[in-house]
């Protein structure tokens, strides 16, 4: 699967880290893969304060936007681009989708974000929690010559360049995008099994912990009491014979 970036791997940027940490980094990454073998677009997963769980491309078409949107923030520094507000492909997926599904508690679906497509956002709940959200995009990358343009201006693109990266795209049917909607459902609930089952584990070791620290402390406390009572019983035959001695 192809997923090369410019700017490396921008999960290490992760501030929050209860999903990256918890359901584990290439178990993310599989889920991710699995999906995105089904719509050869683009897909991330936030945390609940935003940052990136994972973040993957198999379709050219984002690949090429993507990295066009981060060159215009004039910085090699992704932390910086992040927060400058020019990132626009990180824009629509995070702050005009997947941050509006952790907003409301619900779906959102934006139509069409920056690059011409369409991204589908589900939060990820654990329980009653929300601790994130997925998204993916969806839809056939604009190639009329109108929409072209202006996205050639907007990201200071060749619109050559673009238009072939659009065109490389196959369509996918309806039913197979709807088929798509409902499988980020399952995989956002999926997530939040694994959350909690993992928090669970984690809760669990705690209390083991604390109850095997209680435990050597009771039976150090128990040694140490034994050791006394011995020491008062020596103390108690010391005494009585001093006093048989000093009674002669």
């Amino acid at each position: 699967m192809k997923d090369q970036k410019p700017y490396g791997d921008i999960t290490t940027l992760n501030t929050c880290r209860d999903i990256l940490d918890t359901v584990g980094k290439d178990m993310l990454q599989k889920i991710v893969s699995c999906f995105l073998e089904l719509m050869e677009t683009s897909s991330a997963i936030y945390e609940i304060d935003g940052s990136y769980a994972a973040s993957l491309f198999t379709s050219s078409y984002c690949r090429f936007l993507d990295a066009a949107s981060q060159g215009l923030c004039n910085t090699d520094n992704p932390a910086e681009a992040l927060q400058s507000g020019k990132w626009l492909c990180h824009e629509s997926c995070w702050t005009k989708a997947s941050r509006v599904s952790i907003e409301t508690g619900k779906p959102f679906d934006l139509k069409p974000c920056a690059g011409g497509i369409n991204i589908y956002a589900v939060p990820i709940r654990a329980g009653e929690k929300i601790i994130g959200s997925i998204n993916f995009g969806y839809g056939d990358p604009p190639t009329d010559e109108k929409t072209v343009n202006e996205l050639a201006v907007k990201f200071k693109v060749d619109k050559e360049k673009q238009l072939l990266a659009a065109k490389a795209y196959k369509q996918r049917p309806d039913y197979v995008i709807n088929a798509a909607k409902k499988l980020l459902h399952v995989i956002a609930e999926f997530i939040g099994e694994i959350y909690m089952r993992k928090m669970t584990e984690k809760e669990l070791r705690e209390k083991l912990n604390e109850v095997e620290r209680l435990n050597k402390f009771m039976v150090g406390r128990e040694l140490k009491m034994g050791e006394m009572k011995k020491e008062i019983q020596n103390l108690k035959r010391r005494i009585q014979e001093l006093e048989n001695v000093g009674g002669i």
